[in-house]
């Protein structure tokens, strides 16, 4: 699965670099995430995969900064208005918070990838010039 993964990554990194999007690509590794920056220090955007479930995911995700999530919070009428089907996660037991969209999505299916590599480059885009401004 993590030669799959690896795969994946490589060809999501290669399709944003042909299609010019302005996201900051990093080195992919075999791993159920690729994250990237969008400008700020205490989050990200993070891609999942989820091949369990075979869910697809596009998150900010904020690793150590309860303030940040409330800062994000105290936005999301306007940020819920801009984008459709958001799950807000405080994750209060753990130290970070996630605010994702989940689509459905198997990586096993190839012939399904383009696809995948288009939706998650939206959404990252999408995620990117929403929270960049908060």
């Amino acid at each position: 699965m993590k030669a799959l993964q690896h795969q994946f990554w490589d060809g999501f990194k290669e399709y944003a670099k042909n299609k010019n999007w302005k996201l900051r690509l990093r080195k992919t590794s075999p791993q159920h995430w690729y994250d990237m920056s969008f400008g700020r220090s205490d989050c990200h955007i993070a891609l999942t995969i989820n091949s369990q479930k075979n869910l697809l995911g596009c998150e900010i995700y904020i690793p150590n900064s309860p303030e940040t999530y409330q800062s994000f919070l105290n936005h999301k009428e306007k940020i819920d208005l801009n984008i459709s089907g958001l799950d807000w996660m405080a994750l209060s037991h753990k130290k970070a918070s996630r605010i994702k969209k989940v689509t459905v999505g198997d990586i096993a299916d190839s012939s399904q990838w383009t696809e995948y590599f288009e939706r998650l480059g939206n959404q990252a885009l999408e995620l990117q010039a929403c929270f960049e401004s908060y």
